[in-house]
C-alpha cells in the first residue's frame, strides 16, 4: 500500500522525499475474509477495490469492530480508509484510534473521518503522534445506534502506517515548550495554539517576507528524518516550511521545500526521510516561513530532526555495565552470623530483604566486629555496598574494608568509614567508592567499630555485599541536572586520555561530555556532566584512548533526582510546633514516599532568642519543607545536621542571628566575655540555614534577609566577621568522605542590604581542607547574591564536581572565592556579575582563586560567565604559607570580562600571578574601560584566540540588561565545548553568559518573565521632589495566572512600589512604578537595595535599586 502524507488543504512542493513506513494492519481490504476483524459482515457486492468490503449493521445498540496494532510512543501513525453508507438516519460511521498504556487503560481516541446518511465512497485519513505511555493500540471501525431506521456503513482499503524516526534525534525544543531557546526566532512568536502542549511557533503574514529557524550540522552521506505539525488560519499567502543547505563559507547550496500550507487549516502532522543533503553542505536550516504579502497566521509545533547513529571510533553502540563480582558468602545473613566475629546477632523482625539480617550493638565502651577473611587480589578495585538501619545511635559507628596479606594478621591499610548515622533510623542504602587493593593483598575483612557512649545502640545490616570489579571501575553522583563522574585508575599510560558518553537509557545516540581530569594523588579521573533532564535515567560510558586506540571502555547507570517525589504524607506546621524551636528529629520518609510538613507562609514558626535554632532538622531524611516563615534563632534559623535527603522549598528566613551588645574595634559580640576573648569569639558563621554534617540537601526558592545584625567591612584589613545566609559546615566529629556533600542551592533570594550586610552571602567551613564548603557533587545555581562585605560564595575547599551557574551576584566585596580549590574540579559558568562593592563601595576582584602547591592542587574552569565592574576579574589571591601562595590552576573559554576602576591594581581582567605551565585561557572578550587594550597579566601566548581590543555592546548595561547587541563583538566569537557550549544559535557560541537572542532575565530561572529593567537608579530632593521610574515586566507563556507581590527587606523604608500585589497572565505587560521616599533623607544620602517581584510559586524576578537624595 503507498503510504499517504497528511495533506489536508496543502501543496507540496518539489518533494521528492518519500516518506517509508510500516503497514501495520492485516487484511486491510478484507481480500482475506473477515480475518482479523471479528464480527464484520463479509461484503462482495459494494466494493471499492478488489473483490470484498467489511460492512456493519447499523442496530438500536452502539456497534465497534477492531484491530489490535503494536506501536510505540514518539511514532508517527497515519491512518484512515475508505468509507460507504447507506440510509445512516442517525448517528454515524468511521474509523478511529485508541491508544491504550500497559494497564489497558485508553489513553486518548482520534478520529480519522466519519460518513452519515447515503454517501459514495469517502476517503478519510489523520496522522498522529503517538502518545507517551502506549503500549498498543486498536484500529476501531464503527456505526452509532438509531432507534429507527437501520442503515449500513462499508469499509475497504484501510491502513494503519507506523513511521518512525532515525536512532539519533539532532534538536531540542521542537515543541516550543521552552520558548525558542535553541531556535533564531526571527520574526515568529510564542502562540497558545499548539498541536502539543502548551506552546507553538506563529508567525503573522505581512509585506514582507517572513522567517525562523532551527539550524544544525549536517552531513551529505547520512539519510535525515523530519517530522512536525503545522497549521494555518487564514492565511492569504503561503506558509512554508523547508530545509536550506550551506556550505561552510555560508553560501546557499540548495533546499528541499516541504510543505506549503495556505487558507485555514487544522494541525495536521506532517513527515518525510529520504533526505540527504548535497555534496558540500555543512550544515543546514530547519525554516519556517511567511510568504509575502499576505495576511493570516502560520503555526508549527513538535519539530523532529533525525538522522543516522552516531558512528565513532572509540565508542560502542551498545551500553557496557559494570562487571561486579559478589564475594560475600552470605550477604543478607539468611544463614546465620557464623561469618562475623565479635558478637554479632540474628535479626528476625528489622529485615530489609528476606527473613534475617544481622544485629550489631553498642555498649558504653568500645565494640568492634569483623567478617571472617574473604580471599582477594592485589591491585584490584573493590566496592562495598550495604543496607543498615539504626536505632538509639549516640555517635556513628563505622564501617570499612581492611586489606590483609597472605597470613591473614598482617594488616595492609584500611579504606575510610562508608556511613555516618546517628539517632533512630530504617534501612537505607550506603556505598563506597572504589577502592584498590594495595600490593600484597590476599585477604579482605569488613569492619565494624562502634564507638563508646552506645549503650543500647543498634546497628543493623542486611545485603552486605562487597563486589570486586572486573572491568573499568565507573561511579556516578546525581543531582537534578548533573552527574559526577569517578573512574578509578591507579596510573596514566603514555598519552592516555579518557571519554566521557552519556545519553537517556532508551535512546542510542552518545553525547560527549567535557574531558575528565586525571587526579594520580586519588588515582582516578573526575568530572562533570551537566544540563541534563530531572527525574531521568541515564547511560554513562567512559571511553580510554592512547593515541587514538581503545583500550578500555565500561558505564554505569545513573538517575537524576526528581523536583516532584511521591508524597506518603503532608504534614502541616501548625500540627507540630507550639513555640520556640520546632525540633524534627529521628524522622523518616521513605525514597518512594516522601514526608511534606507545610506552613501557611506566614508567622509559622518564631524561634526567638532563647533557642539557638528555630527549626533544626536532626538525623531525618526524605523530608521536604515547603511554605514556612521561619524568624528568629539566636544562632541560626535552620539547621539540618546529621540528616539526609532533605529539601527546603518556598520558605522565608529573617531575624536571625545573636545580638550585638558590644563592640570590640569593627568586631560586634554578644557578651562582655566574647569581647574580652577576641575577634574568634565574635558574632559569625550565624546562618540562614546551616548545613551541618549532612548531605544530599536542597535549599530552594527561598527569600533568606535581615538578620539581626551586620558584618563589618575589610577596613583596616580586619577580615568581616557577620551572619551568611547560608552556612556550610561537612567536616565535625565522625567524618565520612561519601556521605556528605551533594547539595543543591537553586533559585534562592539570598538579600542583604545596604545596612545589613553578610559576611559570606554563603560562608564555608575549612576553606583549607578537602572537606571544605560545599565539598563535592554539588550545584549552586539560579540564585540571586547580594550585599555582602566579603564574598558572594566561598567554595574555597575540596571543590570535588562542584558546579556553579546561572547565578547573579551584585554588591559584594568579592564576587566569588574558589580559593583554594584542593580537589576538583570546579565549573563556574553562565553567571552574571556586575554592580560589585562593599558598605564602602569598594571591590578587590569579582573571581578570586589562590593556595600555592599545597592547596591549589585542583582545576577550575570558567566558561561563559559575564564580569563587569570595577575590581579585577578572574584574580590570583595569596592563600597558605607557600612561597607561590597566589598559584591556581584554571581554564577559561568564552567569558566576558569588563573591568572599569582606574585604579591599575584593581583593573586587570585576569591575573595569573603565577603563571602555571597548565594554566589556558583563550576565546574570552576582554576589555578595560578607558584602555583600548584590556588590562592582563599572564603567560605569553595566552588568550591567541581572545578579543583584547573590541569591547562588546550590551543592549543595556546601565538597567542590567547585559545581552550583547546586535553587531556587537563576542556573537559568534565563542568556541563550543562539548556539553557546556555545544547548543547556539549562530555559527558558534556567543561569549558571555547569555547567548544572542535569549531573554534577558538574570539568575536564570525556569519562569517566562522578564524585565526592561533590573537595575534602576532614582533621584529625589531631600524631603523633597523625586521623579519616579516604571519597569515593565513582559510574561511569555504561562500555564496559569501568577498572583505576585513586591517584596523587599525591612531595612527598605525608601522605597515604595506600586502596585505591590497582582496578577500576571500569559501573553502580557505589567508596569510598575519605583518612587524614592524623600521624607526623613539628608542630601548626600545614598541608598541600594534589591527588590523582589515575587510569583507565588516561590520564584521571583530581581530588581536592584540605588537611589541618592540630592
Amino acid at each position: 500500500m503507498t503510504h499517504r502524507l497528511a495533506t489536508a488543504c496543502c501543496v507540496l512542493l518539489s518533494l521528492t522525499l518519500v516518506a517509508s513506513a510500516v503497514e501495520v494492519l492485516q487484511n486491510p481490504g478484507f481480500e482475506s475474509g473477515t480475518s482479523q476483524w471479528s464480527g464484520i459482515s463479509l461484503e462482495t457486492i459494494e466494493v471499492y477495490s478488489g473483490s470484498q468490503s467489511g460492512r456493519i449493521n447499523q442496530t438500536s445498540f452502539w456497534r465497534m469492530i477492531g484491530q489490535s496494532v503494536d506501536c510505540e510512543p514518539g511514532q508517527i501513525m497515519s491512518f484512515g480508509g475508505y468509507l460507504k453508507s447507506e440510509d445512516i438516519v442517525t448517528s454515524g460511521g468511521g474509523i478511529r484510534v485508541t491508544f491504550y498504556d500497559s494497564g489497558n487503560q485508553a489513553i486518548s481516541t482520534i478520529s480519522a473521518g466519519s460518513v452519515s446518511g447515503t454517501q459514495d465512497w469517502t476517503y478519510c485519513e489523520n496522522t498522529v503522534l503517538v502518545p507517551t505511555a502506549t503500549d498498543y493500540a486498536v484500529i476501531q471501525l464503527y456505526v452509532g445506534q438509531s432507534h429507527s431506521t437501520y442503515g449500513q456503513v462499508y469499509f475497504d482499503d484501510l491502513f494503519c502506517d507506523l513511521f518512525s524516526h532515525k536512532e539519533v534525534i539532532i534538536n531540542a525544543n521542537g515543541g516550543f515548550e521552552n520558548g525558542f531557546a535553541g531556535w533564531h526566532k526571527g520574526h515568529a512568536s510564542s502562540s497558545s495554539n499548539a498541536y502539543e502542549g502548551v506552546n507553538a511557533s506563529a508567525i503573522t503574514h505581512g509585506s514582507f517576507w517572513k522567517n525562523s529557524w532551527y539550524e544544525f550540522d549536517c552531513d551529505p552521506s547520512k539519510e535525515y528524518a523530519v517530522s512536525f505539525a503545522a497549521a494555518s488560519e487564514n492565511a492569504t499567502s503561503s506558509g512554508i516550511i523547508q530545509i536550506r543547505y550551506y556550505d561552510s563559507s555560508d553560501s546557499p547550496i540548495s533546499a528541499d521545500v516541504l510543505l506549503s500550507l495556505s487558507g485555514t487549516n487544522a494541525f495536521a502532522v506532517y513527515y518525510a526521510d529520504g533526505i540527504y543533503p548535497p555534496v558540500g553542505a555543512d550544515y543546514a536550516r530547519f525554516y519556517f516561513s511567511a510568504a509575502k504579502p499576505g495576511a493570516g497566521i502560520s503555526y508549527l509545533d513538535d519539530v523532529l530532526i533525525s538522522t543516522d547513529a552516531y558512528e565513532s571510533s572509540l565508542v560502542s553502540p551498545n551500553f557496557i555495565d559494570q562487571a561486579l563480582t559478589n564475594l560475600t558468602p552470605d550477604p543478607g545473613m539468611e544463614n546465620g552470623v557464623s561469618d562475623w566475629s565479635g558478637g554479632a546477632n540474628v535479626e528476625t523482625t528489622v529485615v530489609a530483604t528476606g527473613l534475617q539480617a544481622a544485629r550489631f550493638d553498642g555498649a558504653s565502651f568500645y565494640k568492634s566486629y569483623s567478617h571472617d577473611l574473604i580471599p582477594a587480589d592485589e591491585g584490584t578495585y573493590y566496592i562495598l555496598s550495604v543496607l543498615a538501619a539504626i536505632e538509639n545511635v549516640s555517635i556513628s559507628p563505622s564501617i570499612k574494608i581492611s586489606f590483609f596479606a597472605a597470613d591473614g594478621t598482617t594488616k595492609l591499610g584500611d579504606t575510610d568509614n562508608i556511613i555516618d548515622i546517628e539517632g533512630t533510623a530504617p534501612y537505607r542504602a550506603f556505598s563506597s567508592p572504589y577502592y584498590l587493593s594495595p600490593a600484597g593483598t590476599a585477604y579482605l575483612k569488613i569492619s565494624i567499630s562502634f564507638p563508646k557512649e552506645n549503650s543500647g545502640a543498634r546497628l543493623y545490616l542486611d545485603e552486605v555485599n562487597l563486589y570486586e570489579s572486573e572491568n573499568l571501575s565507573v561511579r556516578l553522583v546525581p543531582t537534578y541536572q548533573s552527574v559526577g563522574v569517578y573512574i578509578s585508575r591507579e596510573e596514566q599510560i603514555a598519552n592516555e586520555v579518557a571519554h566521557v558518553y552519556y545519553r537517556e537509557t532508551g535512546t542510542t545516540q552518545w553525547y560527549e561530555a567535557y574531558k575528565p581530569e586525571f587526579d594520580a594523588t586519588r588515582g582516578e579521573y573526575r568530572s562533570s556532566i551537566v544540563g541534563l533532564n530531572e527525574a531521568t535515567d541515564y547511560e554513562v560510558q567512559v571511553v580510554l584512548e592512547a593515541d587514538g586506540i581503545k583500550f578500555d571502555e565500561a558505564g554505569a547507570l545513573v538517575a537524576t533526582w526528581d523536583s516532584t517525589p511521591t508524597i506518603a504524607q503532608t504534614i502541616s506546621v501548625a500540627s507540630l510546633y507550639t513555640g520556640g524551636q520546632l525540633l524534627i528529629e529521628d524522622m523518616h520518609g521513605e525514597p518512594d514516599g516522601w514526608i511534606k510538613i507545610v506552613g501557611t507562609g506566614s508567622n509559622d514558626i518564631d524561634g526567638g532568642y532563647a533557642d539557638d535554632i528555630a527549626l533544626r532538622v536532626l538525623n531525618s531524611s526524605y523530608l521536604i519543607f515547603e511554605g514556612i516563615e521561619i524568624e528568629g534563632g539566636r544562632r541560626h534559623a535552620v539547621q539540618v545536621q546529621m540528616s539526609d535527603q532533605i529539601r527546603i522549598v518556598d520558605c522565608e528566613m529573617s531575624g536571625w542571628a545573636r545580638q550585638p551588645n558590644y563592640m570590640g574595634g569593627v568586631y560586634s559580640y554578644e557578651t562582655l566575655e566574647d569581647k574580652n576573648k577576641g575577634k574568634k569569639f565574635a558574632i559569625n558563621k550565624d546562618a540562614g540555614v546551616h548545613l551541618y554534617e549532612s548531605s544530599r540537601v536542597t535549599v530552594e526558592r527561598c527569600y533568606m534577609h535581615d538578620p539581626r545584625t551586620s558584618a563589618n567591612n575589610w577596613e583596616g584589613r580586619k577580615h568581616p566577621a557577620g551572619p551568611s545566609a547560608i552556612y556550610v559546615q561537612n567536616i565535625t566529629g565522625t567524618s565520612s568522605k561519601i556521605m556528605k556533600g551533594n547539595f543543591v542551592v537553586r533559585y534562592n533570594d539570598l538579600i542583604g542590604s545596604d545596612e545589613i550586610r553578610w559576611n559570606d552571602v554563603i560562608e564555608g567551613e575549612n576553606n583549607n581542607q578537602e572537606r571544605g564548603s560545599f565539598y563535592r557533587d554539588s550545584d549552586i545555581y539560579g540564585n540571586m547574591l547580594a550585599f555582602a562585605n566579603d564574598d558572594s560564595t566561598e567554595l574555597d575547599g575540596g571543590q570535588m564536581n562542584i558546579r556553579f551557574f546561572g547565578n547573579r551576584i551584585e554588591s559584594c566585596y568579592v564576587g566569588l572565592s574558589l580559593a583554594p580549590c584542593i580537589v576538583g574540579p570546579s565549573y563556574v559558568y553562565q553567571n552574571l556579575m556586575f554592580n560589585q562593592g562593599d558598605d564602602r563601595n569598594s571591590c578587590f576582584s569579582i573571581v578570586k582563586l589562590g593556595g600555592g602547591t599545597t592547596y591549589s592542587k585542583g582545576k577550575s574552569f570558567f566558561f561563559n560567565n559575564t564580569i563587569h565592574g570595577k575590581g579585577n576579574g578572574l584574580t590570583s589571591v595569596r592563600f597558605g604559607d607557600d612561597s607561590n601562595y597566589s598559584m591556581f590552576l584554571g581554564q577559561t573559554r568564552n567569558n566576558i570580562i569588563r573591568t572599569t576602576n582606574s585604579n591599575p591594581k584593581y583593573n586587570r581582567t585576569i591575573r595569573d600571578e603565577e603563571q602555571n605551565p597548565w594554566n589556558d585561557f583563550d576565546y574570552d572578550n576582554l576589555s578595560t574601560q578607558g584602555s583600548s587594550t584590556a588590562s592582563t597579566e599572564y603567560a605569553a601566548g595566552q588568550e591567541a584566540n581572545g578579543i583584547l581590543d573590541d569591547a562588546p555592546t550590551f543592549v543595556n548595561a546601565a538597567v542590567g540588561d547585559f545581552r550583547l547587541a546586535s553587531g556587537s563583538s563576542g556573537i559568534d566569537d565563542g568556541l563550543g565545548l562539548p556539553n557546556f557550549a555545544d547548543q547556539y544559535l549562530g555559527n558558534a557560541p556567543d561569549q558571555g553568559a547569555i547567548e544572542h537572542g535569549d531573554s534577558s532575565m538574570f539568575p536564570i530561572r525556569p519562569i517566562a518573565i522578564h524585565a526592561d529593567k533590573y537595575f534602576v537608579e532614582l533621584t529625589g530632593v531631600a524631603g523633597g521632589s523625586t521623579t519616579p521610574v516604571d519597569v515593565t515586566l513582559t510574561t511569555g507563556t504561562l500555564s496559569s495566572p501568577l498572583g505576585y507581590e513586591v517584596r523587599m527587606n525591612n531595612t527598605v523604608d525608601w522605597l515604595s512600589v506600586a502596585p505591590a500585589t497582582g496578577t500576571l497572565s500569559a501573553h502580557s505587560t505589567e508596569s510598575l512604578t519605583l518612587t524614592l521616599q524623600t521624607a526623613g533623607l539628608s542630601a548626600g544620602d545614598k541608598l541600594e537595595a534589591t527588590i523582589l517581584v515575587k510569583l507565588e510559586n516561590g520564584f521571583s524576578v530581581p530588581i536592584t535599586v540605588n537611589a541618592e537624595a540630592l
